[in-house]
């Protein structure tokens, strides 16, 4: 799994190419890798702390991430025109 679950959620790194390659790379997961316990507290963990920055490279990564995994998560529920 490319989503390494050692990543301590109260000592997340404070260089952001390291935030923005972390929350990449919960956008290479399957539905069958996702642990959605931990993929919800890091991201939620992420977005308290970087989203309001005035980093516009960041917030777009955690926004695409979160996407991402709703997408995952109701894949199955959406109807195709």
């Amino acid at each position: 799994m490319i989503l390494d679950k050692k990543v301590v959620l109260n000592s997340i790194a404070k260089n952001i190419r390291d935030i923005v390659y972390l929350i990449q790379s919960i956008r290479t997961i399957g539905k069958a890798e996702l642990d959605l316990k931990y993929v919800f507290k890091l991201l939620k963990k992420v977005f308290d702390l970087y989203f309001t920055q005035k980093n516009p490279d960041i917030s777009a990564d955690i926004r695409y991430s979160i996407c991402y995994v709703d997408v995952l998560l109701n894949m199955d529920q959406v109807k195709t025109i």
